[in-house]
């Protein structure tokens, strides 16, 4: 555009020059030739100004979208910045309402609710005949979970025998009238002892399994060569872990 403007303004003043050099008549006719030269000039200035000016145009134009290429970057990067920001946060909100979830899990009571209490029994009672005896850490968490375990065992077949520890021990005495060891220790632990094994250590296999099924932390060993009791299937509930 400005060459042709350029071009435009050569081409006006090369006319009116080409006019004066060959047209005798204009040399000649100085009022005409005044007046030629005076709109001449005036056409000349406007074609150079609408140049210059339209330079200055284009380079202001130039410099806005500059400007305006600046602002939406930087309005691209807050974009970004504030996107990066919204899912930080929102990591962070998942990662407490976990923890929370965690804490909940963590410090509420082990229970089985009459469905688990189902499941359980269905897989338990074909070890019918099955001995068992308790033992119970002094919380009301671990003697409420006892309770609604020996009811389970007892309606699927198995059966309570006390203990026949017979040295010095703390007992407690069960609503049925039966009694349960102390137990100082956490989880739900299964003990067998080496003697019971061939008979029973599928029994106590499949009560660990199921108890592990339903939510509940269970551990199996084996009783000590010397236990005074090794009679029976050894059923100790813990503190919660």
């Amino acid at each position: 555009m400005g060459i042709s403007t350029i071009a435009v303004a050569i081409g006006i003043l090369g006319e009116y020059v080409t006019h004066f050099i060959f047209e005798k008549d204009a040399r000649e006719n100085k009022r005409e030739m005044a007046v030629s030269i005076v709109f001449g000039i005036l056409v000349l200035g406007g074609v150079v100004g609408e140049y210059i000016f339209g330079s200055k145009l284009s380079q202001v134009s130039g410099k806005l979208q500059q400007i305006a290429d600046t602002e939406v970057a930087h309005a691209n990067e807050r974009a970004a910045n504030a996107e990066k920001e919204s899912a930080r946060l929102g990591k962070m909100a998942e990662d407490e309402k976990l923890a929370r979830l965690k804490i909940e899990v963590r410090l509420a009571p082990r229970t089985l609710n009459r469905e688990q209490q189902k499941r359980i029994k269905a897989r338990l009672s074909g070890f019918a005949g099955t001995p068992f005896e308790l033992a119970v850490s002094d919380t009301t968490e671990a003697a409420s979970l006892m309770l609604v375990l020996d009811e389970l065992l007892r309606s699927a077949g198995w059966i309570y025998k006390p203990s026949e520890k017979a040295d010095f021990r703390t007992v407690y005495t069960l609503p049925n009238g039966e009694d349960a060891e102390q137990f100082l220790g956490n989880g739900v632990l299964i003990g067998l002892s080496k003697s019971l094994q061939p008979k029973y250590k599928r029994a106590a296999r499949v009560l660990v399994s199921t108890l592990r099924d339903e939510g509940v932390d269970t551990t199996d060993f084996t009783l000590a060569p010397d236990d005074p009791s090794p009679n029976a299937i050894h059923i100790k509930i813990g503190n919660k872990q």
